[in-house]
């Protein structure tokens, strides 16, 4: 038995290679640990690292989202100011009643002005909308429409 500068004894049917000398045949597949620490310690060391990045994304997500759901509820006050102004504009060309055929579209808080310019009706919605809530900024929406005064049909002759 001979022991190496390691302390470590070995018996003489097993030579060792020297640790400097580079395989003349290396095994592709042979894994190399550069890591001598276990799995363990290295999950305990990296313990909290997905809390911390959590932490900090969350609150980014957060706000994305609330962004993004105001902007969709401020879209929709326009589609439904647009709306309203065609279904009145066609209600006053028509001789009706704008306002009431226009009730169910308006947003809350809207005003709808009608104006005669010849043979040309013109209708303006004009709202405002808070799509955050109370303490947001508020958006003002502008809309209109415009068409040409329809004739009343002439009864036919019998």
């Amino acid at each position: 038995m001979t022991t190496d500068h390691v302390g470590v004894s070995r018996t003489p049917e097993a030579p060792t290679r020297p640790s400097h000398r580079k395989d003349p045949m290396p095994n592709a597949f042979a894994v190399r640990r550069t890591d001598q620490r276990t799995l363990s310690q290295r999950r305990r060391h990296e313990r909290g690292f997905v809390t911390a990045e959590l932490a900090v994304t969350l609150p980014v997500i957060i706000t994305v989202l609330a962004l993004a759901l105001g902007a969709q509820a401020a879209v929709a006050a326009k589609i439904r100011t647009i709306d309203s102004a065609h279904i009145a504009v066609l209600a006053a060309s028509r001789g009706g009643q704008p306002h009431k055929a226009s009730a169910a579209q308006l947003p809350e808080s809207a005003e709808l002005a009608i104006e005669r310019e010849g043979d040309i009706v013109t209708a303006s919605v004009t709202a405002s909308v808070r799509p955050w809530g109370p303490l947001s900024p508020e958006f003002h929406l502008r809309s209109e429409a415009s068409a040409a005064q329809q004739q009343r049909p002439r009864s036919l002759p019998q």
